[in-house]
């Protein structure tokens, strides 16, 4: 992209009028109140963590940019155009110095980030691993290693780049299988989940997706140096449903009758060590040591993808 102009942070000069006009496009022509405080809050905070995230690397501008096309065709996907204050705006939006559309033009990147995904193969596991050392899980990675017969995985997902919110982990982890989620809470506590099935993506704002019948699903939780599985229990009137993807601001991950990530006041559901093979004397409070109504904080997720 050729955009002239002053540099502010992550973005040209250019590049921020542009954002702004899209953001004054969804306040006066979005469906309803949802939607524009919606979409409102999810450009804000990408534009926060891209001005955080910015690195003088050709290959991590090319993601970033990338996010924010994706972000805009979104966003302008969800405001009624014909709308007159919409139109007013679009008409008063300045000419950009540009020789391609900036919002629709992604071609040129395909080939030339090929070539980079096989060069710096290794260089992904490497760092992968030192995340999740990181994260604080090490060498228990090897037992999940046997419990799922896979051996490589790689990073789809770090909420302290992509947020924590749905909005950024269904972006990462829908339409894609063997998927592990990781949560570590405010007190370091760590648990997680794994999915072997396509996480399906929902088509439209507020669409819930329910995963079933997934034979290997599976919650784990860390314990000292060691990782603890956690399977369903073998009743006849269980739940088949073990995950629910849905775009919410406050809902960020739903494990059926186990537990909801929520932006603010996490819980563990009442009934878990019903549904689930816990035979600790903890019961329902195993997992993070509480459960509804009581609340926990999250600190951080991170989700990895099995080959």
């Amino acid at each position: 992209m050729e955009i002239g102009g002053k540099h502010y942070g992550a973005f040209r000069e250019e590049e921020i009028v542009h954002m702004q006009n899209l953001v004054k496009i969804i306040e006066n022509g979005a469906n309803n109140e949802f939607v524009t405080i919606s979409l409102f809050k999810i450009l804000s905070s990408m534009i926060i963590k891209l001005n955080r995230q910015m690195m003088e690397n050709e290959k991590t501008k090319r993601e970033q940019l990338e996010e924010v096309v994706g972000a805009i065709n979104f966003l302008k996907s969800r405001v009624d155009e014909s709308n007159e204050a919409v139109q007013s705006i679009i008409n008063e939006a300045p000419k950009e110095r540009v020789r391609r559309d900036p919002i629709i033009e992604m071609k040129t990147f395909e080939a030339k980030e090929s070539q980079e995904k096989q060069e710096v193969k290794g260089e992904i596991e490497i760092s992968t691993r030192e995340t999740l050392e990181s994260f604080g899980i090490g060498k228990e990675i090897e037992e999940v290693k046997e419990w799922i017969g896979k051996k490589e995985y790689h990073t789809i997902y770090d909420s302290s780049v992509d947020g924590l919110t749905s909005y950024g982990l269904n972006d990462k982890i829908c339409g894609k299988k063997n998927v592990m989620v990781f949560i570590k809470t405010s007190d370091e506590q760590i648990i997680g989940t794994y999915s072997s099935v396509v996480i399906p993506t929902p088509s439209y704002e507020g669409e819930y997706c329910f995963i079933r019948n997934d034979k290997e699903f599976f919650i784990l939780k860390k314990e000292g140096e060691h990782m603890k599985r956690i399977v369903k229990r073998e009743r006849a009137e269980k739940s088949d449903a073990s995950l629910m993807i849905h775009c919410s601001m406050d809902d960020v991950f739903y494990v059926s009758r186990a537990f909801c990530i929520k932006t603010k006041g996490s819980f563990v559901l009442p009934g878990i060590s019903q549904e689930y093979e816990i035979e600790d004397s903890l019961g329902d409070d195993y997992l993070v040591g509480t459960h509804d109504p009581s609340k926990f904080d999250v600190k951080k997720m991170y989700a990895i993808e099995w080959n």
